[in-house]
C-alpha cells in the first residue's frame, strides 16, 4: 500500500504542469463554467440540469468540451440548444467522457507500455531510474524489467505524460457547425442521477396530546460530483416513470409546466413555491441554493402551529374460526391522525417522507415517541401515523363458540358458521381510554350479537368503540354468522 501511494504521488507530480493541455484535444474549445444553473431533483434519486453558457464559436466546425458535468449524467438525455433564435448553429455530435485523471486510469491507461522505475537507495538516498514494461493491473502491477517479471512496484513508477482521454473532470464534448464567428448563450440541459431529497418532518405533541407544531424540512443529497452553486432549485413530488437502460422520462416533459401557485413561509423570511403541473407538485425555493458536491442539505419548507391532532389507541383481529380455546394477546397499537386541510392549519401537499413525533415529559424536555412514513399527501387527506404500542393498555381475545350446524350450502364449495369471540381490555392507566378494536371477517357476514354497535368499514372490515375505565377493563363480545 506505501508503494502504490507512492507511485500515485509521483504519477500526479509528473503530470501536473501539462495537465490542461494533455486533458485537452488539438482544436478542442473548453467552454467556461455555467452563468446560471436551475436543478430539478425528483424522487427516486434522478434531477433535470438546465445549464446556461456562452459559447464562442468560430465559422464552420467547432469542437466543444463542457467540463463540469455531473458524472451520473445520462447521454441520451443531453440536449444542447441556443437560448437565443436564429442562432445560426447545429450540433452535428456528443460525446459523454467520463474517464477521469486517477491512479487505477492512468494505470490502465499504460499497460503493454513502457514507464520508468524510480527506486531509491535505503541507506544513501541516492535514486536509480530504470525502464519496465507494465503487462497488467489486474489484482495488482505485474512488470516486465529486462529479463524477468515483477509483480508489485518495486519503487515509484513514473509517466512520460497524460494518456489521451483522461480528463480532470467528466466532459460533454460537442461538435458544432456555426454559420459565422460568434458567441452564443446556450442552455445545456440532461438528466443526471446522484441527485435526491425527501421531506423530513418534526411533529411537537401538545402535552394535552390534542394538538402538535409541525416542521417540514426538505433534506438535499448531491453525489453527482459536481458543485451547483447558486441555484435555481425546484423539488418534484410524485413519482415519474423511469425507462430502465436510459430512456426518456415523464420528468422531462413534466418540467416548466406550472398551473397553480401557493406560497409557503421559510425561516429567513424567504418564501417556497408550491406549484401543481402536470400528476405532479413542485416545490420552488425562492432563492439561490448552493448545494456542494457529498453535501446533505436541510432547507425549512413550511411549519404550522397548533394543528389539531387525534390519539387513537387500536387492537386488530381476525375472524378465523374453529380456534376455540388458546388466549391471542395482540398488541395495542397507538395511532396519531391530522387533517390536511385549511380549518386545520394546514391546507398544502405534503410530501412524501419521515414524520418523527416528540412529546415534553414534566421537566419540559422533549422526548421522541414514535415516528412513521407518510406518503404524498394532497390537500383534504388525513395523515394518519403509526407511533408505537401502549404501556398501559393491554388485550387479550379468544374464541368462545362455534357451530357450523343447520347451515345450507350455498354454492359449490360455499359453507356457513357461526362463531363467537370475546376481547378483554385493560387499562392500568389514570385516565379512561377509548379503544378501537377491530376485526376482519371473511365472506357475506352479519353481526348477530355485539356488546356495543359495530361501524362497517370496508366489506371485510368492521370496527368496535370501546371505552375502558381508568384502572379497569372492558369486555367486548360478539357473534357473527357468515358464508363462504
Amino acid at each position: 500500500m506505501r508503494i502504490l501511494r507512492s507511485a500515485t504521488l509521483a504519477a500526479t507530480c509528473l503530470v501536473a504542469l501539462p495537465l490542461a493541455a494533455a486533458a485537452q484535444t488539438a482544436g478542442e474549445t473548453a467552454v467556461p463554467g455555467p452563468d446560471s444553473v436551475s436543478v430539478a431533483i425528483y424522487n427516486g434519486g434522478i434531477g433535470l440540469i438546465h445549464d446556461n453558457r456562452r459559447i464562442q464559436l468560430q465559422d464552420g466546425t467547432n469542437q466543444l468540451a463542457f467540463p463540469g458535468v455531473s458524472r451520473g449524467l445520462r447521454p441520451a438525455t443531453a440536449v444542447l440548444e441556443p437560448t437565443a433564435k436564429d442562432s445560426g448553429f447545429s450540433v452535428v455530435e456528443q460525446n459523454f467522457e467520463f474517464r477521469q485523471i486517477n491512479h487505477q486510469n492512468i494505470l490502465r491507461a499504460y499497460v503493454g507500455r513502457k514507464v520508468r522505475v524510480v527506486q531509491r537507495h535505503p541507506t544513501t538516498g541516492e535514486e536509480n531510474t530504470i525502464e519496465a514494461e507494465l503487462l497488467s493491473v489486474d489484482g495488482g502491477v505485474v512488470l516486465k524489467i529486462g529479463d524477468r517479471i515483477e509483480t508489485g512496484t518495486p519503487g515509484r513508477l513514473v509517466f512520460d505524460g497524460l494518456p489521451p482521454g483522461l480528463r480532470p473532470s467528466p466532459t460533454l464534448l460537442a461538435t458544432v457547425q456555426s454559420g459565422g464567428v460568434q458567441t452564443v448563450p446556450v442552455k445545456l440541459s440532461y438528466l443526471t442521477s446522484g441527485l435526491g431529497w425527501q421531506a423530513d418532518y418534526v411533529a411537537s405533541l401538545a402535552p394535552d396530546e390534542k394538538s402538535l407544531d409541525l416542521n417540514v424540512w426538505i433534506t438535499l443529497t448531491n453525489t453527482t460530483g459536481v458543485d451547483y452553486k447558486d441555484a435555481t432549485l425546484r423539488l418534484v413530488a410524485g413519482t415519474v416513470n423511469v425507462v430502465s437502460g436510459g430512456g426518456r422520462s415523464r420528468g422531462e416533459r413534466a418540467e416548466g409546466m406550472v398551473v397553480a401557485r401557493a406560497a409557503v413561509p421559510s425561516t429567513d423570511g424567504a418564501q417556497v413555491s408550491g406549484a401543481k403541473f402536470a400528476d405532479y407538485h413542485v416545490f420552488t425555493v425562492n432563492r439561490p441554493v448552493t448545494l456542494l458536491d457529498r453535501q446533505t442539505k436541510q432547507i425549512l419548507l413550511m411549519k404550522a402551529a397548533a394543528v389539531p391532532a387525534r390519539k387513537e389507541f387500536r387492537v386488530d383481529g381476525s375472524a378465523n374460526p374453529r380456534r376455540l380455546g388458546g388466549i391471542q394477546k395482540p398488541a395495542v397499537h397507538v395511532f396519531l391522525e391530522i387533517e390536511n386541510e385549511k380549518k386545520a392549519k394546514l391546507g398544502t401537499p405534503l410530501p412524501q417522507g419521515v414524520v418523527r413525533v416528540y412529546r415534553a415529559d414534566a421537566k419540559s424536555e422533549a422526548l421522541f415517541i414514535g415516528e412513521d412514513r407518510i406518503g404524498h399527501t394532497p390537500e383534504g387527506r388525513k395523515v394518519r401515523l403509526r407511533l408505537g404500542q401502549t404501556f398501559d393498555i393491554t388485550a387479550e381475545r379468544k374464541q368462545t363458540d362455534y357451530s357450523a350446524k343447520g347451515f345450507v350450502k350455498s354454492g359449490p364449495g360455499k359453507r356457513g358458521f357461526e362463531a363467537a369471540y370475546e376481547v378483554e381490555l385493560k387499562n392500568a392507566g389514570k385516565e379512561d381510554a377509548e379503544v378501537i378494536v377491530a376485526e376482519r371477517i371473511p365472506g357475506d357476514w352479519r353481526i348477530l350479537e355485539e356488546s356495543s354497535r359495530h361501524v362497517k368499514k370496508t366489506v371485510s372490515l368492521v370496527e368496535w368503540t370501546v371505552r375502558v375505565p381508568a384502572g379497569g377493563k372492558a369486555v367486548h363480545r360478539y357473534r357473527v354468522r357468515t358464508i363462504y
